[in-house]
């Protein structure tokens, strides 16, 4: 018994086969920005280990 194979995400097939439709871009120029915008939060709210010093109130 094999699994099946897994349907591709639309990130996948819109860069297997770019469609450049206004809608298309604006998809993914969304995506981008969207993802640049999260992995920025989250690099500013992880906490580097050097500065984890107490800070007296």
């Amino acid at each position: 018994m094999s699994l099946p194979a897994p349907k591709p995400t639309p990130w996948i097939s819109f860069l297997a086969d770019p469609e450049w439709s206004i809608w298309r871009t604006n998809w993914f120029v969304n995506k981008v920005f969207v993802l640049t915008c999260f992995v920025l939060v989250l690099a500013a709210t992880v906490p580097i280990q050097k500065n984890l010093k107490e800070r007296p109130l």
